[in-house]
């Protein structure tokens, strides 16, 4: 059944990451991919490749900006009586790990998972985040899915001027469970919500509670072909070549079952590194910018 309620924290947990020029932070020049909140003190996961395709842009394309630097956008809308506030927030990325596959699971332990676990700056308390949830998956359960499709298209500037920061919620079903219906503890779940560029790293949620069952990684994506003419000379004929697989298709998530305790593993080994007797250490404490705007 689904549960309108849990949308806000949902959508406030979820954020863009992107490259921003840090002169002038409310206009991202990129955005790459999803990610989100796990902890109330600056925890995120999102997809690796998210991350390196945005340091090469950050390398190919930026090189001469000095103020560019992948980061995260986290986009809260708050009711205030009668009129709504955005809180729109630009973290600085601490530290992020790569998540492999343990020498003790199925499979081998060279296997890229494509999950990085990362900490932000600052010495942050009372974020919005998501709970993670090895869940008893079935087809047909509703889902949501919460993230930015098409990457910096979705926050580009309008006509007004202004910048979208807010991530699109999709719903839709788990249509199969990998490796193959009613396992018990299923390694991916395909669903029937079309994802594109940006939306790798996105939450995979249970439409009841709001929890993460899933990380979107990857689309089943259509095969791209092309026609040509082939003249041998003696006859002439149409043909096609296989050109690659498009970015748009349905979504394709790896589950909490396969990747629950590794996350927070990861996050207590960050804590050990960053932490002292609870608190964030004072290296690592810079104040996060962020800007608030009416609307």
């Amino acid at each position: 059944m689904v549960n309108t309620d849990i949308i806000p924290n949902l959508k406030a947990s979820t954020v863009a990451i992107g490259i921003i020029d840090e002169s002038n932070p409310m206009f991202p020049l990129a955005i790459g991919g999803t990610g989100f909140f796990i902890s109330e003190d600056g925890f995120f996961v999102t997809a690796s490749h998210v991350l390196d395709d945005l340091d090469c842009l950050l390398k190919d394309r930026f090189a001469e900006n000095k103020n560019a630097k992948v980061m995260i956008i986290q986009n809260v809308v708050r009711e205030t009586g009668k009129i709504g506030k955005i809180d729109v927030k630009v973290f600085q990325i601490l530290k992020i790990i790569h998540l492999k596959a343990s020498t003790s699971s199925s499979y081998q332990s060279s296997l890229n998972l494509d999950i990085s676990v990362g900490r932000v700056y600052g010495d942050i308390h009372n974020l919005e985040h998501l709970k993670l949830k090895r869940a008893i998956l079935q087809v047909y359960d509703e889902v949501f899915m919460c993230g930015f499709p098409k990457g910096t298209f979705m926050v580009k500037q309008n006509s007004l001027g202004t910048t979208r920061t807010s991530p699109a919620l999709q719903t839709g079903r788990i249509s199969t469970i990998f490796p193959y219906d009613g396992t018990i503890e299923p390694e991916g779940i395909q669903t029937d919500i079309v994802g594109t560029g940006g939306s790798s790293g996105s939450p995979i949620v249970d439409a009841n509670d709001g929890t993460v069952i899933a990380i979107a990684q990857n689309v089943l994506g259509v095969s791209v072909t092309k026609k040509e003419i082939i003249n041998d000379g003696k006859t002439t004929k149409w043909a096609r070549s296989y050109v690659g697989d498009g970015n748009t298709g349905l979504t394709f998530g790896i589950t909490m079952f396969f990747v629950h305790d590794p996350i927070l593993q990861l996050v207590n080994i960050m804590k050990s590194e960053f932490y002292q007797n609870g608190n964030i250490k004072p290296e690592f404490a810079k104040p996060h910018k962020s800007s608030e705007y009416k609307f």
